[in-house]
């Protein structure tokens, strides 16, 4: 206690660790001694970035979290080339995949023409390019009078290319829909209004998720949809693993001199007198041994989602009657659970179906939900999928996950290095089975033809101390006032909150970077890292 820490960071995932190697880097320019303590609750860095080797596949990690981003994402893209990370293209969709809905196997190509699609939908609708742009007929058709009022902007699919962000905001901020702001607008109220339930069905069980069109409101689901995940984004992966990136980070603060405590739970925080006379904060943690440890900081930085906050014992500034606004900041996002199952088989199988070389992602409306022909290994044709699924479905697999029973192990021999790291999340074998079952009935193939899987790993992102794979914003909140007060939510106390889940960039590495990048600049008075020769 005697010794005070000038930076305190909970989390180590890619917020903390970029805050921390940010902080040092900073100081070190600066000439500056400063502190910098890193305390992160699991073994392992990285967060919600969970990279693992599969048995027997050369040359590929299987992302059990996160597994990708855009070009649009331009931290991401410049911080990755900086940290001497390759990465590739990751393909969304072959036309030749299929789309298994409504009992019938389709390929990705019919989804667009109107005599295969097994769903009634309005006769506007029934054309390829409308089939296209769901989403973006929408925004025209609900959105054009709210673009005119505040931006002055015809709004069609075509000038509906060129809207920036900074557009969206202001039109989600100042826009309405049948005299109702956006931001207190469900989006899913808005497409079933100008499509149809027909067409929403379709589109919610072509994109693979539930999620993404019904938790949000208008001003903040549009542009998350229209920019992150429509047809015309192209995605990107890193070679290494996701999980590179974070170990990276860790790897530049590390050489500055930040100390990073792993499996040290932070359990309680408060603001507390130091001995200069200055308010600083007094916090505890938990090892694995279960002592507990008081510790001071000048400041702290939360790099944590809504639900690991929520875990922290409830007193203290946060919690008490100073927090009284900061539950509301905390609970104006909600916590988007998010499983990933990866299956590993002695031969391709699926390109019996599909095709040689298969890529990208398969669709359906089983609880599956959408399946990714992640890696051929090309010495001996052993490969691997990966299910992703998420919203309203997640539970059924959790269920799955929950049961006791024997956890399948791969044989040592001919293990790889890493190999150890996927034996921590392999599957229940109840769970794996079902799986199995359903990747057969995907593809219309028997169950005969097709020997099960030889090894499965599977996450959930729902448990604690994550809550979710991504976070969304709740309607009714003013999102963008939320994401500048919960950088410091108690004014005159230094806690500070950074992270994916209260960004403009919600489910992406890119939230993460650039609400830390805010924090930093604001309020630690650093310049951009775009004015430094970081990048």
């Amino acid at each position: 206690m005697n010794q005070i820490i000038d930076v305190a960071i909970v989390g180590a995932g890619v917020s903390g660790l970029y805050s921390a190697w940010r902080l040092k880097e900073d100081a070190a320019q600066r000439g500056n001694p400063l502190t910098v303590t890193v305390f992160e609750g699991s073994e392992r860095v990285g967060g919600r970035l969970l990279s693992v080797k599969p048995p027997f596949v050369n040359d590929t990690y299987v992302e059990l979290g996160g597994m990708r981003f855009t070009e649009a994402h331009r931290l991401m893209v410049d911080l990755a080339k900086a940290l001497g990370l390759a990465s590739g293209e990751l393909p969304d969709a072959n036309p030749d995949n299929i789309a298994y809905l409504r009992g019938q196997r389709l390929k990705m190509s019919d989804l667009t023409d109107p005599d295969r699609i097994p769903y009634v939908i309005d006769e506007s609708l029934r054309n390829r390019e409308s089939l296209s742009n769901l989403v973006a007929i929408a925004a025209v058709r609900s959105l054009g009078p709210a673009f005119k009022e505040v931006l002055g902007i015809d709004l069609t699919l075509e000038t509906l290319k060129s809207v920036t962000a900074e557009d969206w905001r202001a039109v989600g901020e100042r826009g309405s829909f049948e005299g109702k702001p956006l931001y207190e607008t469900p989006l899913r109220y808005i497409l079933e209004r100008t499509l149809g339930h027909g067409a929403v069905q379709l589109l919610q069980d072509s994109l693979g998720y539930d999620c993404i069109l019904w938790t949000w409101s208008a001003a903040d689901g549009f542009p998350f949809n229209l920019t992150d995940i429509g047809s015309a984004v192209r995605h990107m992966h890193l070679v290494e693993g996701f999980s590179a990136f974070p170990r990276r980070l860790q790897e530049k603060a590390l050489a500055l001199g930040v100390d990073v405590q792993l499996s040290t739970r932070v359990k309680s925080v408060e603001d507390t007198l130091l001995s200069d006379g200055t308010t600083g904060i007094a916090f505890t943690t938990v090892g694995l041994d279960g002592v507990e440890t008081p510790h001071l900081a000048r400041k702290l930085i939360l790099a944590m989602p809504r639900r690991a906050i929520e875990l922290l014992d409830r007193k203290g500034p946060l919690f008490d009657s100073r927090g009284a606004g900061f539950k509301s900041l905390l609970e104006s996002v909600s916590p988007v659970p998010l499983f990933k199952i990866a299956l590993c088989y002695e031969n391709c199988w699926w390109e019996k179906v599909v095709g040689g070389g298969s890529n990208g992602k398969s669709v359906t409306d089983l609880p599956m939900r959408q399946v990714y022909y992640w890696k051929v290994n090309p010495d001996d044709q052993q490969g691997v999928v990966l299910m992703y699924d998420g919203g309203l479905t997640k539970s059924y697999w959790e269920q799955l996950d929950n049961v006791e029973g024997p956890k399948q192990q791969v044989k040592l021999a001919g293990r790889k290095e890493g190999v150890e790291l996927w034996a921590d999340y392999a599957a229940p074998s109840r769970l794996i089975f079902e799986a199995h079952r359903q990747l057969l009935e995907l593809h219309g193939l028997p169950e005969s033809e097709v020997p099960p899987p030889y090894a499965a790993a599977c996450r959930s992102w729902a448990r604690d101390p994550y809550g979710g794979g991504a976070h969304w914003w709740n309607i009714g909140v003013r999102s963008y006032e939320v994401a500048e007060k919960i950088l410091q939510p108690i004014e005159g106390c230094p806690i500070f909150i950074c992270g994916e889940a209260y960004s403009h960039e919600q489910g992406w590495v890119e939230g993460a970077l650039n609400t830390s990048e805010a924090m930093l600049q604001r309020h630690f008075g650093l310049p951009g890292i775009r004015d430094t020769n970081l990048l």
